[in-house]
């Protein structure tokens, strides 16, 4: 481990990233330390890490990765850049289809909404991506998401990756996921972000923030009560509907980065991850980014669209509200139908 090695110490860790530093290190016992990131959580929570991650993984195993993220371009060198020719090639194919809109993002780990642009022409994205000498992420916009009560709506949920004293890592899925939802009616008549953008930092600037739930928020079981209500004879469930696809791109994620994330294999880490998704008209789960959250800032929906703050400790309690779902560092295929489906087997109710 790394730690245990002559000159080597973590001589930084903050909300998002920690450091290693070769130093002279005094002799003697060293107390046991755990570190609540992994060194190289970018490889999940930057937004143009994520994207190569996956289609590393998935390309690797045979499968599409833009089946489970939405077609994604990352570009570091403005409209220069070799991929933006490879974007402009698949914009042309798409708007053929009337499919012409795109989300052009910060390719770090900028998160709030902040840098967004709605696009549908060449000409808003090549300025989007010349504005900054930067990474950017251009990403297909979902343009038929399922809707509630005509808006347009994302779910966060979290997941917890921990390494145990062998060097293992094993991920656990918090049950307690929550839909965002945004405060106009969805249509791509209109680029305004309060109808696009389900990010709370957005939302909360609106005039209609709060207007239709609380802290523009509902609960995975409000969610199933509004299905029945409005979708009962598709018999849409949660529980056997969302919540498996849910869980397998979060594992499919976790083993993509598993055995990279933690490069000198330092001891005692554990990250918090949120992770955030999209469904589609047809009830398709896709994943749209993930953040390094953080315990200190993670904030979870509480009764009456209030908020729960978890402290920074970790504890028998906080644990048991996550269930785990098998990750390995071998290369192992989630990526393989089979493979997924079995992740699922210890789910319990929706809470």
């Amino acid at each position: 481990m790394a730690e245990e090695q002559e000159g080597w110490v973590v001589s930084y860790n903050d909300e998002t990233k920690i450091r290693l530093e070769r130093r002279e290190t005094a002799a003697g016992p060293v107390g046991m330390r755990a570190h609540n990131h992994f060194e190289k959580n970018a490889l999940i929570s930057s937004k143009a890490g994520l994207r190569e991650t996956m289609v590393g993984y998935y390309t690797s195993h045979g499968r599409d990765p833009f089946g489970a993220i939405p077609l994604t371009f990352v570009v570091r060198t403005g409209s220069c850049d070799p991929e933006f020719a490879r974007w402009l090639e698949s914009f042309e194919e798409l708007r053929a289809k009337k499919e012409s809109v795109w989300l052009v993002k910060p390719g770090d780990k900028a998160n709030q909404g902040k840098g967004i642009v709605i696009c549908d022409s060449v000409e808003e994205v090549r300025e989007a991506i010349d504005s900054k000498s930067r990474s950017w992420v251009i990403q297909k916009y979902i343009e038929k998401p399922f809707l509630i009560h005509k808006r347009k709506f994302d779910i966060r949920s979290y997941c917890l990756l921990a390494q145990d004293p062998a060097g293992v890592l094993h991920g656990y899925f918090y049950r307690q996921a929550y839909l965002r939802t945004t405060s106009s009616n969805f249509t791509l008549a209109t680029k305004d972000r309060f109808v696009h953008l389900n990010n709370d930092a957005v939302q909360k600037h609106g005039d209609s923030y709060g207007k239709y739930e609380a802290a523009n928020k509902m609960s995975l079981s409000e969610f199933q009560l509004y299905l029945d209500a409005h979708h009962g004879r598709d018999c849409l469930s949660i529980h056997s509907g969302l919540l498996p696809q849910m869980k397998a791109l979060m594992a499919d994620t976790l083993r993509a980065a598993g055995n990279k994330i933690n490069p000198h294999s330092i001891q005692h880490c554990f990250e918090v991850f949120g992770f955030d998704f999209m469904v589609d008209e047809n009830f398709r789960v896709w994943l749209i980014e993930a953040l390094a959250e953080g315990l200190a800032g993670m904030s979870l929906l509480g009764s009456g669209g209030g908020r729960l703050n978890f402290g920074v400790y970790v504890n028998l309690s906080f644990l048991s509200s996550y269930m785990t779902c098998s990750v390995t560092q071998d290369g192992g295929n989630a990526a393989d139908a089979g493979t997924t489906a079995r992740l699922q087997s210890d789910v319990a109710g929706v809470d």
